[in-house]
């Protein structure tokens, strides 16, 4: 039993499942569903299509290089059956597929973290832009640091702005209270009209 591979977008094509178009020179090309065909008579290069295996690996989305690929290249010479080898490549098969998935969450984990590098990065240079222009309380507001750097809460930025909008809270002095009546409580124990028009 041999799973082939969908020219268009590089899924598994299990045996009794999807479509095979045979050329004229005998080369056959598989593909998994009624998509890939559209895509391929309308000659779309699977490299230019973003849903694509081929897309995704041209771009560094995906582990592309790789020692373990080398064991799905097809072999055209028929070994002799032979019982202990084909249960050493069963076990073998196993341990390559455990092996090439571990390298792939490998590569997927690597590509997240710069990604978050550079997130921070161009969450710190709209941080440095914004501060020149808008007051700090308007900075910690913005929509788009604030979902940057909500997992980075020590970041020296924000520490900063915090400390700039705490040292700001404390220097302002408190607002006078008025009563229910619009008069100062300090009107009202001076000598201030009375609500009643006397003097106290």
């Amino acid at each position: 039993m041999r799973i082939e591979k969908c020219y268009v977008c590089g899924a598994n094509v299990y045996p009794g499942h999807g479509s095979v178009f045979v050329r004229n020179d005998a080369t056959f090309f598989h593909f998994c569903r009624s998509k890939c065909i559209r895509a391929f008579r309308r000659k779309r290069n699977p490299r230019y299509l973003r849903w694509t295996k081929a897309y995704r690996k041209a771009h560094g989305k995906e582990l592309a290089q790789d020692l373990t690929f080398a064991f799905e290249r097809q072999r055209h010479t028929v070994p002799k059956y032979d019982r202990e080898l084909v249960r050493d490549t069963l076990a073998a098969i196993e341990r390559v597929t455990q092996v090439q998935q571990e390298r792939q969450k490998a590569f997927y984990l690597q590509r997240m973290r710069v990604k978050q590098r550079i997130e921070q990065r161009e969450a710190a240079v709209e941080l440095a832009r914004q501060r020149a222009t808008t007051s700090l309380r308007a900075i910690e507001k913005l929509p788009s640091v604030q979902r940057r750097l909500s997992h980075r809460a020590s970041h020296p930025l924000v520490r900063e702005a915090r400390a700039a909008l705490v040292a700001a809270s404390s220097m302002q002095e408190p607002a006078p209270t008025h009563s229910e009546h619009g008069y100062m409580a300090s009107e009202l124990t001076d000598g201030a009209p009375q609500p009643n028009g006397t003097l106290s």
